[in-house]
């Protein structure tokens, strides 16, 4: 390791010394204006009003990074603490598309994406947290075969490691964990594509399954408490080319021992979210919506202004008592947000984007972010008043998360997983 770092020390005292020198405040050395295919720069504390930094591979320790108006092709920055005011980041390789970043540098606050090591490529479809740092993600292989997949994570979402890889949601229409949902980190119930309930008692490690009653997928799930929950199902139409115009919602009042047929919906439910312990909705193909106000022993049927054939709400996230949002899916290049104020009830849009909607997920502080296609980003940061749109990456993002009120998870097709603290 010395030969390595004196190596790389040598190389930059060699570039430093043939070029123009700018004086840096709190160094007595001189530093240059530009660097031009600088290897190394090691151990630079203050790196201020640098005005072009030209294909500089590596910056190690650079603790803060401060003014910089342009930064073109920066292959790799190994624990740069604060970047603060860069006004133009121009093909930063390894942000979004190298390992050397994605779990080596602290970005708190930074605002900016950083994938994460998922030890997987199977499609991750639903993220969430039971604290600020334990989190859970389910997802699956693309094709029609195999078992479904679970991530854990005790660390705000910053390492993933694979707990299990035999949730058996195996069904004749794919492997995915659809509905997963952690009463605590070691507790847990998980649905997919089989007719099974899944229940974990380790943390997601090892899986048993009890038969569900259904005869459909199975695609969203809820837990009120540790006897309350409820699944939500959708017609396998087609034998399995894709989902049907039915579904159902089922409930159980004895955690998970035995589940009772409440409703049958006129579309697959893809959504079951509770806002109390008396209200919930229950959202999903068709732009269908149904609400309850007694804990789920009845459900209404409620409206939406998206009820076309290939509409399909997936998640919802609720910011009060009676306001909330969900994504909807209309097609790989059309998504909506829509948004009730009357507890579920009535649902209508609010913003129409390019591209399929698929996850959507509050900070409960009035941050709301949504993703889908493309590696479209919608957010509002004012409570849903207003939107912007952005891309994180091209591929398609299935579901997001948040640990804590100020990091953001997404996570995607083939194992992606980003993180983003603001």
């Amino acid at each position: 390791m010395k030969h390595i770092v004196g190596s790389l020390l040598a190389i930059a005292l060699g570039i430093l010394a043939i070029v123009p020198s700018l004086t840096l405040t709190g160094c007595k050395d001189q530093y240059p204006a530009s660097i031009l295919q600088a290897d190394t720069v090691t151990r630079t504390d203050t790196l201020i009003q640098r005005d072009t930094v030209i294909h500089v591979d590596t910056v190690v320790h650079g603790d803060t990074l401060i003014r910089t108006d342009t930064l073109i092709r920066v292959d790799t920055v190994i624990r740069g603490d604060t970047l603060v005011h860069t006004d133009t980041l121009i093909h930063i390789d390894t942000l979004l598309q190298r390992d050397t970043l994605r779990d080596t540098i602290d970005l708190d606050d930074s605002n900016i994406w950083v994938y994460r090591n998922s030890g997987t490529t199977d499609n991750l479809i639903i993220a969430e947290f039971v604290n600020q740092n334990n989190g859970f993600i389910g997802g699956g292989p693309s094709g029609t075969s195999g078992d479904g997949v679970i991530l854990s994570s005790g660390d705000r979402g910053t390492t993933w490691q694979v707990a299990s890889t035999s949730v058996g949601t195996s069904g004749f229409g794919g492997s995915g964990v659809y509905g997963l949902a952690f009463q605590d980190a070691q507790n847990a119930f998980a649905v997919g594509d089989g007719q099974n309930v899944l229940h974990s008692m380790d943390g997601g490690h090892t899986w048993t399954g009890t038969p569900s009653g259904s005869t459909f997928f199975l695609r969203s799930l809820w837990f009120l408490d540790y006897k309350t929950g409820f699944f939500g199902t959708s017609d396998p139409a087609n034998n399995g080319n894709g989902a049907g115009a039915d579904g159902e919602i089922w409930r159980t009042t004895d955690g998970g021992v035995s589940w009772n047929l409440v409703a049958s919906t006129n579309g697959g439910i893809y959504e079951i979210r509770f806002i109390n312990p008396s209200n919930g909705v229950a959202l999903g193909r068709f732009g269908v919506a149904y609400w309850t106000s007694d804990g789920g022993a009845t459900w209404n049927q409620g409206t939406t202004d998206q009820t076309g054939n290939t509409s399909l709400i997936g998640r919802a996230a609720f910011t009060t008592g009676s306001t909330g949002f969900a994504a909807c899916y209309l097609a790989q290049t059309q998504g909506a947000i829509l948004r009730t104020d009357d507890e579920g009830h009535t649902w209508h849009t609010v913003k129409v984007v390019p591209a399929g909607l698929s996850g959507i997920a509050t900070n409960g502080a009035g941050v709301i972010t949504a993703c889908g296609e493309g590696g479209t980003v919608v957010e509002s940061t004012d409570g849903g008043t207003t939107w912007t749109t952005s891309n994180v990456g091209t591929s398609r993002w299935i579901g997001d998360a948040y640990s804590g009120t100020d990091r953001t998870v997404l996570v995607g097709v083939n194992g992606r997983i980003a993180t983003r603290d603001k």
